[in-house]
C-alpha cells in the first residue's frame, strides 16, 4: 500500500507486459575540446555557486523553524485544556487550545452507483489508471578509434498509469500509440457535514484526514462490463491481458463514521479552528485512536526533531554538490594528465567533503547564537574540527622534527689484534691512566 493508501500491482502481476519491446540508435560524437570543457565547467561552477548557498540557505532557515516550532509546541502543551467527554461545546472554553477523544459522526454515505460503493466516511478518493505505453531511455558511451560513439536504447513496456502518457513525443512512437483522453478522471468527494463530539469538522480539520483505507467489496457491480478482482474493478475484455486504453478504479476511505480520534484545536463556537501560538505558529493537530494530549505533543516533537535531521542532511547535501561543481573547473585543468587527475580527485573530494561539513555546522551554530548562545559557541567550535584536523594531518610530515644524526668514530686502533712492543705499551699505559677512556667503551689489557 503506498502512501495514498492505495495498492500498487507488483512486477508479473496480470496485465504487466513481461517482454518489452527494444529499439536502439547510435550516434557517433566527438569528445569536447580543452576549451570547450573550461567553458563548460564555468558554467557549471556558477550553477555550483547557487547551489551552495541555496544550502546554507536551506539549513540557515531549518534551524529557524525547528527552534519556533518547538516553542510553539511548548507552548500548546502548558495551554491545553482536556476535555473528558464533551457531548457539546461549552462557551466558557471559547478562544482556548482545547483537547479531547471522540468519534467521528458521519450522516450521510458517500456513494459510487456504478460500482455499488457506499462508505459513511469524511473523505472517498476514486483513482483511475490506464493501461498505456511507456518509454525508457538508456545511454552508454563507447570509445571507437574514431571518437566516440553514443548508443541509445529505447526501451517500450505496457503497464498502468495515473496519468496520460504522451505517446507522440516517444522516439519511435509507430505501433505505441496511447489514448489522448483518460474516460474517467480520479477524483475525491467529501461529506458536506461531519460531526466530533458536537463539533463541525471543519475543512482545516479535513485536511487532516490523510490516512485512506482500501475499500474491499465482495458484491459484484450491476453493469456487467465491469469485472472486480479483489479490491480493483476493471474496465477490459481480459483481466490477464488488459488492451491499451482499458482502465481499472480503485476505492479508498478516510475518517470512516464511528472512527475514534483525539484532537487538539482551538474553539470557537461549535468549529475548531488552528490555535495561534505567541510566535505566530498554528496548532491544530489530529490523531487517530484515543490519545493524551502529553501523547500527541510528544509525537509531534519527535515529528519536528525527524524533520529538523532530515533538512540538515539535505542542506549538507547541497553544500557538497556546491562545491564539487566549483571545483570541477580543476579538474578540467589536469584532464590531460591521468595520474595527476586522480590524486588531484580524490584530494579535492576530501576536502569538499571537508568544508562542506564544517560551513555546515557553522551555519547551524550560527542559527543557534540567535536562540542558545552556549550551544552555538560549541557548534562553532565542532565546525572548526574537520578543517583544522585537515590541515594539520596534512602539515605533519612538513613540521614533524626529525631525530639529529649520530656519527660513532671508533678509536683508530683500540681494537687492533697486534700488541705494542713493551716500552710503547708501558707509556701508553701511563697516558691512559692520566686520561680517562671515551664513554662506553673499554680499554684491553
Amino acid at each position: 500500500m503506498d502512501e495514498d493508501g492505495l495498492r500498487q500491482r507488483q512486477t508479473g502481476a496480470a496485465g504487466d507486459d513481461t517482454e518489452p519491446l527494444l529499439h536502439s540508435r547510435t550516434q557517433a560524437r566527438q569528445p569536447p575540446s580543452f576549451w570547450e570543457s573550461i567553458k563548460a565547467s564555468m558554467v557549471l561552477s556558477l550553477v555550483g555557486i547557487a547551489i551552495f548557498f541555496g544550502g546554507i540557505g536551506l539549513q540557515f532557515w531549518n534551524e529557524g523553524r525547528a527552534v519556533e516550532r518547538a516553542k510553539a509546541l511548548s507552548e500548546g502543551l502548558s495551554s491545553a485544556v482536556p476535555l473528558s467527554a464533551p457531548q457539546r461545546p461549552l462557551p466558557e472554553n471559547d478562544g482556548r487550545l482545547v483537547h479531547f477523544t471522540a468519534q467521528l459522526e458521519v450522516p450521510q454515505p458517500l456513494t459510487e452507483p456504478r460500482y455499488g460503493v457506499a462508505v459513511a466516511a469524511v473523505k472517498l478518493k476514486r483513482r483511475v489508471q490506464m493501461y498505456q505505453w511507456v518509454e525508457e531511455q538508456s545511454s552508454r558511451t563507447v570509445e571507437t578509434a574514431d571518437g566516440q560513439q553514443v548508443e541509445t536504447s529505447y526501451n517500450y513496456y505496457k503497464t498502468w498509469k495515473d496519468k496520460l502518457v504522451d505517446s507522440s513525443s516517444f522516439n519511435s512512437p509507430f505501433n505505441h500509440e496511447n489514448p489522448k483522453t483518460m474516460p474517467l478522471e480520479s477524483r475525491i468527494q467529501e461529506a458536506p457535514v461531519a460531526h466530533l463530539a458536537g463539533f463541525l469538522v471543519t475543512e482545516e480539520l479535513r485536511q487532516l484526514l490523510t490516512r485512506f483505507t482500501v475499500f474491499a467489496s465482495d458484491e459484484r457491480p450491476a453493469d456487467r462490463s465491469i469485472k472486480l478482482h479483489g479490491d480493483i474493478f476493471y474496465h477490459c475484455d481480459n483481466i490477464e491481458s488488459p488492451a491499451v486504453g482499458d482502465i481499472r478504479v480503485q476505492f479508498a476511505y478516510a475518517g470512516k463514521s464511528g472512527d475514534t480520534v483525539s484532537v487538539v484545536g482551538k474553539q470557537e463556537g461549535d468549529r475548531l479552528v488552528p490555535y495561534r501560538t505567541s510566535n505566530g505558529h498554528q496548532l491544530l493537530l489530529l490523531q487517530p485512536g484515543r490519545r493524551t494530549h502529553h501523547d500527541i505533543f510528544a509525537d509531534e516533537l519527535s515529528s519536528n526533531r525527524a524533520l529538523t535531521w532530515w533538512l540538515r542532511g539535505a542542506g549538507w547535501l547541497l553544500t557538497f554538490v556546491g562545491l564539487s561543481c566549483l571545483t570541477s573547473l580543476l579538474n578540467v585543468l589536469v584532464s590531460r594528465f591521468p595520474v595527476v587527475r586522480e590524486v588531484v580527485a580524490l584530494g579535492v573530494t576530501s576536502l569538499n567533503f571537508s568544508v562542506s561539513v564544517a560551513v555546515s555546522l557553522a551555519t547551524v551554530a550560527v542559527s543557534w547564537l540567535w536562540f542558545r548562545p552556549l550551544v552555538g559557541v560549541c557548534l562553532l567550535v565542532a565546525a572548526a574540527l574537520p578543517v583544522l584536523w585537515r590541515w594539520r594531518w596534512a602539515d605533519a610530515d612538513q613540521w614533524e622534527p626529525r631525530p639529529p644524526r649520530v656519527t660513532v668514530t671508533r678509536p683508530r686502533g683500540l681494537f687492533r689484534s697486534q700488541r705494542a712492543p713493551p716500552a710503547a705499551a708501558a707509556a701508553g699505559a701511563g697516558a691512559a691512566a692520566a686520561q680517562p677512556p671515551p664513554y662506553g667503551w673499554s680499554v684491553p689489557s
